[in-house]
């Protein structure tokens, strides 16, 4: 069966929307629920909490800094391969979990390979649904990014109910067959191609322009216009400071919520509940910033800048179970939207030669995040100190980021007004028809998260 871009907002542009939704469940469930293995490490190998922190923030962390090769290896190798392959890997990884007898280990199982595999998973599916979606693609996008929010829905309790009837080790196994159907979905993604254009003078042109452009590239406009954007790289450090903040109290929000008497059930149910307000959150964020009206710098600043205030308060009201599912609710709505709105923001911010550069800062940050946040708020505990000044430390990363976006319009290099860029068609690269290759589309690649 030839895939033509006929199929392009129908046909089978509606089951690669099934197989993309999938692969980012699925990548919800390992990102959502590393809180919960996180506090199994714990009795397991019984290791201060800095160290292991460090293991469940590394699955997330590697799976975001590995993004831009992993950009690298899509243009080279096809969505189908990459995801395939991402699969494997992830499930290699997590046997290997199962088998290691030590948190080192496990930080190279767990951590590195893990990550690595769920990085491939689930970056593909993002860049095939933008490829198959044109007029449709605002609503395909919301749609797909939803997947992570289930996988934050069932991820937590279902890990926490096998770790109980299995163990950590049989959890990890269970787990890696979970991560294989990550090939189930790369199956369904088939290349996309012209009608009536022969795939191997494509290919050629392509790579002929690619070539020339990175000759003109290489000391040129691509290589210092970001670097000098000073906006966008206030924005990198905004995000910097969100996901330290969001992967501080997520992985440990199950152990501090058991500490203050929830049973592990309840602690893993938590993650349920913001599961529901993140979906919302995500496709609600995106109606929003589709208004030409609604600045989407305000918005990620206003949304951060609310998590801020709930998270400083939470110590006060942690010791009941209601108060945490009011604060998991809030947070859940609250962390959420800034996910749907990276696209609009870096649209606004650089310039189209300039996007490919810009999204791989974009998931390094992302990445550096994710993997300095948990261990710190460890430290911090590890310390001496409490679980509350852990909180007061994420809230005050929450608050410094959403500062941060108050700043963006006053030093960014050039105007910055607000624009619809969901209803734009958002490609990094488009090459003229004559060569026959399909659009090459950036655009709403989040962690999990």
């Amino acid at each position: 069966m030839t895939i033509t871009s006929k199929n392009i907002d129908k046909g089978w542009a509606w089951v690669i929307l099934a197989g993309s939704f999938f692969c980012l469940f699925l990548n919800g469930i390992m990102c959502y629920s590393v809180g919960v293995i996180t506090e199994a490490l714990l009795e397991v190998f019984d290791c201060n909490l800095a160290v292991t922190a460090a293991v469940g923030s590394a699955v997330i962390g590697i799976e975001s800094l590995s993004g831009p090769f992993i950009g690298i290896a899509i243009n080279i190798l096809g969505c189908r391969t990459c995801t395939l392959f991402g699969g494997f890997v992830a499930m290699f990884g997590l046997v290997g979990a199962s088998l290691s007898s030590n948190l080192p280990s496990t930080m190279g199982t767990l951590g590195i390979v893990t990550g690595i595999g769920y990085g491939f998973g689930f970056l593909p599916a993002n860049v095939m649904v933008g490829l198959y979606f044109e007029k449709l693609r605002p609503i395909a996008a919301g749609i797909t990014m939803a997947g992570a929010g289930l996988g934050m829905f069932v991820g937590p309790p279902l890990v926490r109910y096998l770790i109980d009837k299995y163990s950590l080790q049989g959890a990890f196994l269970v787990i890696a067959g979970i991560a294989l159907h990550f090939c189930v979905c790369g199956c369904l993604m088939r290349p996309l191609k012209k009608d009536n254009r022969p795939s191997g003078e494509a290919c050629i042109s392509f790579r002929k322009r690619l070539l020339d452009k990175m000759k003109i590239r290489i000391g040129g406009r691509c290589s210092s216009s970001v670097w000098k954007n000073y906006g966008f790289l206030m924005y990198i450090f905004s995000i910097y400071g969100w996901n330290c903040a969001e992967s501080a109290v997520l992985l440990h929000l199950p152990n501090y919520c058991i500490q203050q008497g929830s049973s592990k059930q309840e602690a893993a149910f938590l993650f349920t509940i913001m599961g529901v307000s993140n979906v919302l959150s995500r496709l609600f964020t995106g109606f929003a910033a589709n208004d030409e009206r609604v600045s989407s710098l305000i918005l990620h600043m206003g949304l951060l800048g609310v998590a801020a205030l709930f998270t400083s308060l939470f110590p006060l009201y942690s010791h009941t179970y209601g108060g945490q599912v009011l604060y998991v609710a809030a947070l859940g709505m609250y962390i959420g939207g800034p996910n749907t709105l990276f696209t609009p923001i870096v649209f606004q911010l650089v310039d189209q030669e300039d996007l490919a550069l810009a999204f791989g800062m974009v998931y390094f940050s992302v990445g550096i995040g994710y993997m300095s946040g948990p261990p710190i708020a460890g430290a911090i505990v590890d310390g001496g100190a409490t679980y509350t000044e852990s909180y007061l430390f994420a809230a005050s990363m929450f608050l410094l980021s959403s500062v941060i976006m108050m700043v963006i319009p006053l030093v960014h290099n050039r105007d910055v007004h607000t624009v619809s860029t969901l209803n734009k068609k958002m490609s990094a690269t488009k090459l003229s028809e004559e060569t026959g290759e399909e659009t090459c589309v950036m655009y709403g690649l989040t962690n999990s998260s």
